[in-house]
């Protein structure tokens, strides 16, 4: 079993709902956004630049993200990761039983969340529906992932692209 410190986790990830809640103007976005690339900012907030909410009419989620979906696996040997979320292993686990596994995001798509390998977890059906979009369940205490900085390149570019000022 992991320790989680959920009162940490809990704690940032209403950091990371208080900023998306907060930001009104996409000049303000844009100075996030900025901070964030230079690391200025605290995690929740660098990751709450990526949010779709504040994406401008004319850019698409995926030219950020990627596709939705993740393509189907067909390693069957990919087994549920819920002790990285929860901190204890799935059920099936337990009893060392092949449980299909679904391949989801990490940190949410519905909230930002790119569809690439570094952003990939594997869960069984029941945990993958508990996990749902659920930012409080993301390990926000643990380091700034390493597709974090890649994303909000891609979004500085596309914006200076719709917008170059």
């Amino acid at each position: 079993m992991v320790a989680i410190d959920w009162s940490t986790r809990i704690a940032l990830a209403d950091q990371y709902c208080l900023a998306i809640s907060q930001r009104k103007s996409a000049q303000e976005h844009r100075q996030l956004l900025r901070a964030a690339l230079e690391g200025d900012i605290p995690l929740p907030e660098s990751m709450s630049v990526l949010h779709p909410v504040f994406l401008p009419p004319g850019l698409q989620r995926n030219e950020i993200q990627g596709a939705e979906r993740f393509a189907r696996d067909q390693d069957t040997r990919n087994r549920c990761e819920a002790f990285r979320i929860w901190g204890v292993p799935c059920r099936f686990e337990d009893k060392n039983l092949h449980h299909p596994v679904q391949s989801d995001h990490w940190f949410p798509y519905s909230l930002g969340g790119p569809t690439e390998a570094r952003n990939k977890l594997y869960l069984c059906k029941d945990h993958n529906a508990w996990k749902a979009a659920n930012p409080y369940l993301f390990p926000w205490e643990q380091p700034q992932p390493k597709w974090l900085l890649g994303q909000l390149r891609k979004l500085h570019r596309s914006l200076d692209r719709l917008d170059p000022h």
